[in-house]
């Protein structure tokens, strides 16, 4: 099985295990009925960030799922009721185990290289520096 689909297989197994449920949420009563919204609905749905406004987005996933559609504010109250942990677990059981298991990856001065796209970065550093650092690092990948 290649790398994405065992990201893809450990996040719906994470997602749907009730311990993972019961390690994340707020409080004990959250996500403990049967609802429209169940934690692995409302966790795929934030995982998704849709830029479509939020009933839209609500009313494509529920169809989705082939249930009736809830109104957003539902979905924002049940998204309230998430730990920031779901997120860094999900991350380091689904990616970063998959992902960098295996050892196969680029490195540079011993540090694991992760792409990033974006048209201008905030960075900390005099500009020239950064431009310097950004020109240093295109080189020593490109020889």
């Amino acid at each position: 099985m290649d790398k994405k689909k065992q990201a893809l297989k450990n996040s719906r197994a994470s997602a749907h295990n009730a311990f993972f449920k019961c390690r994340h949420r707020k409080a004990d009563k959250d996500f403990s009925r049967q609802r429209s919204l169940p934690f692995a609905q409302v966790l795929t749905m934030i995982l998704r960030k849709s830029v479509k406004p939020l009933q839209s987005m609500v009313n494509e996933a529920m169809q989705a799922a082939g249930v009736k559609s809830v109104p957003a504010s539902a979905y924002t109250q049940a998204r309230h009721k998430l730990r920031h942990t779901a997120f860094i677990e999900l991350n380091q059981t689904a990616v970063v185990e998959v992902m960098y298991a295996d050892g196969v990856y680029k490195r540079f001065w011993g540090y694991r290289v992760l792409g990033v796209e974006a048209p201008e970065f905030a960075c900390p550093l005099p500009r020239s520096w950064c431009l310097t650092a950004i020109t240093l690092l295109t080189n020593c990948w490109q020889s």
